[in-house]
């Protein structure tokens, strides 16, 4: 978790970083004010090799051909689950093939994750990554990921959740299994105090759009002092229909009162 500033909020489609780019056909953000909003902000150390569990295993390539030598991370290299769920997909490039998922968790914890994961490329020089998540037709939304914080502060306030996606293009060239009608829904939830079990406060359906780049896709809401929040995102798909989603980041940002000691009881503005 980190402290930062936010000036306003970052558009829904465009990445706030140019070397991202923007989702085409995504709806424009939710109105934050332009004043500078102070708070912490939660991601997924994907590539970190001191909090990554052991069934995460290090390899120079994505076919897994050539493991990662013992005791070292390269720069650039490829994570794959060694314990998971397996699955036959066929794909007619590359014919029917074994896929294994896993879902990927940290330092102890289950309030972080990304779900059915089958492959993570890492640039650590860079400080990104590409995860690609599966979600096949189930007649509900799959959940595809989950991020974890807490509210503090005297007064509702700003939560907002980011997910910067794009489908995987060889995927849908080589499958075919990408439809026109797949969206993501974005939710914030919140528990404590009068809520002890998990309520949802917002929620948005946004679709996603083949051959365009990655996107900014977010959810945005006031929520009450002292809760604890969730950002959940779904993966909608048409009926018989498979999606491989690539995540490039997850955050959940949560406006944070730092203590205006001239103004006991108050925050800074």
């Amino acid at each position: 978790m980190t402290l930062l500033s936010l000036m306003g909020a970052t558009a829904c489609g465009g990445s706030g970083d140019g070397s991202l780019g923007g989702a085409a056909g995504t709806p424009d953000a939710l109105g934050t004010s332009e004043a500078e909003l102070t708070g912490t902000e939660v991601t997924l150390p994907i590539c970190d090799a001191a909090q990554r569990t052991s069934n995460w295993l290090c390899w120079l390539d994505g076919d897994k051909q050539a493991a990662c030598p013992s005791g070292q991370t390269p720069w650039s290299h490829w994570l794959h689950p060694s314990i998971a769920s397996s699955y036959v997909r066929a794909d007619p490039l590359r014919g029917a093939r074994e896929v294994k998922v896993a879902t990927m968790y940290w330092a102890g914890t289950f309030n972080n994750a990304l779900y059915r994961v089958e492959k993570v490329q890492c640039d650590l020089a860079n400080s990104t990554y590409q995860a690609a998540s599966w979600a096949r037709y189930s007649g509900s939304p799959i959940l595809q990921a989950k991020l974890t914080s807490y509210v503090d502060h005297i007064r509702s306030a700003v939560v907002r959740g980011t997910a910067f996606v794009a489908l995987d293009e060889y995927y849908c060239a080589a499958a075919g299994g990408c439809s026109t009608s797949t969206s993501l829904r974005l939710v914030i939830k919140q528990r404590g105090g009068a809520f002890p079990d998990w309520t949802q406060v917002a929620s948005r359906d946004l679709p996603i759009v083949q051959h365009a780049p990655v996107g900014a896709f977010e959810v945005e809401t006031l929520v009450e002092p002292g809760m604890e929040v969730t950002f959940e995102v779904y993966a909608i798909n048409s009926f018989n229909s498979i999606s491989e989603l690539i995540f490039h980041d997850l955050r959940l940002f949560t406006e944070t009162c730092i203590p205006d000691i001239s103004n006991p009881g108050q925050c800074m503005p």
